[in-house]
């Protein structure tokens, strides 16, 4: 596999994994306790799903266009990992 082949593939798994962190986050932010998710996404241990969290609070809940593109609301979620308690 050349060069090239491996950077396409590794840019199409970070899409996936960015895709994932925003599902979660939209779950989060569905649930009941706001306030309590927001804080667990905060000290999360990816720095990318901490200001994620931020960003889609401050939107309402709809992806923050400039900061997120809207192609990472197509991917399933499941295999990120679980924020700390």
């Amino acid at each position: 596999m050349d060069d090239a082949a491996v950077a396409e593939e590794t840019c199409t798994m970070l899409d996936g994994v960015m895709g994932e962190m925003v599902s979660t986050m939209l779950r989060m932010v569905a649930t009941t306790d706001l306030a309590r998710d927001v804080a667990r996404l905060r000290r999360h241990d990816s720095e990318r799903v901490c200001a994620l969290a931020t960003g889609v609070v401050r939107s309402g809940g709809r992806p923050p266009c400039p900061v997120l593109p809207l192609y990472l609301l197509h991917w399933q979620s499941g295999h990120l990992a679980s924020p700390s308690p």
